[in-house]
C-alpha cells in the first residue's frame, strides 16, 4: 500500500505578505537632501502609522486636510468630527456628546410639564360607602359583644361612617394639624402687617422667630411672636427693613423767559435827510447814519418817546 505524505504549508509572516507583489531588484532614485521622508510617496503627505489599529470604515482619511474624520447624521445633515489621529477624533466625538447631554439636561429642567398628574403626592384616606347592616352582620355584632365589644363597635361604626377607628383617628390628627398651621399663618400675617416699619419678613428673620419659639417649645400665637420679636430685636439679631430715603424734591422755580433780541436798526442810504412818516430831526438822522450803534439806538428811542408823548 502506497503512503502519501502531506506537508503543511508555512504561513506567511508580515514581511512576506507585504513584499509578495514586489519585483526583485533595487530601484535607484534621486531625492533632494532636505526632502521630508514622510512626503516621498508621490509627493503626498504620509498617512499616520495605524498598524496597531484595525482597519475600519468608520474613520475616513482626508488627504487635503491631513486628518481623520467621522460623519454623524444629525437632523438630515452630517455633523463632522475630525482629528489628526483616530483617538483624537474619538475624544472630540465624546466631548460633543457630553456637551449635547448637558444641553438636553438643561432643556428638560426648564421644560414645562405637559403630563398631568393622576395621583396626589400623598395617599388619601379613602372613605367607604356608608350602608345599613344586614341581618347576618347584626347577629355577628351581637355575638362579638360578648367576647370583643371593641371589635363589635368598630364593625357597626365602619358600616355607618365608612371609616375604621384608626382612619378616623388619622383624619382627626390631620384636621388638627391643618387647623394649627392655618392659625399660625393668620397670626404671622397679622404680626407682619403690624410691624411693617420695624420687621422685615425675609427668610432669615422668619427663621430666627420660628427657632426662638421652637427652642422654648412655645406655640405660635400673637403674644409669643411679639415676645420673640422684642427679645431678638434687643439682641440685634433681627434685620430691620431698609427705609427708602425721601427724595429732596425742590419746588419748581418760576422761569422768566429772556427778553426778545433787539435787531439793530437799518441805516438809511446816504443823502436821505428825513425818513417819511417819522419825526427824526436832522441831527438824529446824522447820528443814525454816521454815529455808533448805541448812539443810533438812543436816537431812535428818543424819537419814539416823543411820538408817544405827542400822540
Amino acid at each position: 500500500m502506497e503512503i502519501t505524505k502531506t506537508v503543511a504549508t508555512k504561513p506567511q509572516d508580515f514581511i512576506e505578505r507585504s513584499t509578495a507583489d514586489f519585483t526583485p531588484g533595487v530601484d535607484i532614485a534621486t531625492v533632494p537632501q532636505n526632502q521630508d521622508p514622510k512626503t516621498l510617496l508621490f509627493g503626498q503627505p504620509a498617512v499616520p502609522d495605524t498598524d496597531t489599529e484595525p482597519q475600519d470604515d468608520t474613520f475616513k482619511w482626508d488627504g487635503e486636510k491631513n486628518e481623520f474624520y467621522v460623519e454623524v447624521p444629525n437632523g438630515g445633515r452630517l455633523e463632522r468630527f475630525a482629528g489628526k489621529t483616530r483617538t483624537e477624533v474619538t475624544k472630540n466625538l465624546v466631548a460633543g456628546k457630553a456637551s449635547l447631554n448637558e444641553t438636553l439636561a438643561e432643556t428638560r429642567k426648564n421644560a414645562r410639564s405637559i403630563t398631568p398628574d393622576t395621583k396626589l403626592p400623598y395617599d388619601p384616606i379613602q372613605r367607604r360607602q356608608a350602608r345599613q347592616l344586614n341581618q347576618q352582620e347584626v347577629y355577628q355584632i351581637n355575638e362579638l359583644q360578648q367576647t370583643d365589644p371593641v371589635k363589635a363597635q368598630e364593625m357597626a361604626f365602619q358600616a355607618r361612617t365608612g371609616y375604621t377607628f384608626e382612619e378616623m383617628a388619622k383624619l382627626g390628627e390631620i384636621a388638627e394639624q391643618n387647623r394649627r398651621e392655618l392659625y399660625a399663618a393668620q397670626v404671622a400675617s397679622d404680626f407682619v402687617g403690624a410691624h411693617r416699619k420695624d420687621f422685615d419678613p425675609i427668610p432669615s428673620n422668619m427663621a430666627l422667630v420660628e427657632g426662638w419659639l421652637r427652642d422654648r417649645q412655645l406655640p405660635v400665637t400673637r403674644n409669643n411672636l411679639e415676645i420673640a420679636f422684642n427679645d431678638l430685636r434687643e439682641s440685634s439679631k433681627i434685620t430691620a427693613p431698609v427705609q427708602a430715603s425721601p427724595k429732596n424734591e425742590q419746588p419748581p422755580q418760576e422761569f422768566t423767559p429772556p427778553p426778545p433780541p433787539v435787531s439793530p436798526p437799518s441805516r438809511p442810504p446816504q443823502g436821505a435827510s428825513t425818513v417819511q412818516g417819522s419825526s427824526l430831526s436832522r441831527e438824529e438822522v446824522a447820528v443814525i447814519q454816521s454815529g455808533s450803534l448805541n448812539d443810533a439806538r438812543s436816537a431812535i428811542q428818543n424819537a419814539f418817546r416823543r411820538n408817544r408823548v405827542g400822540g
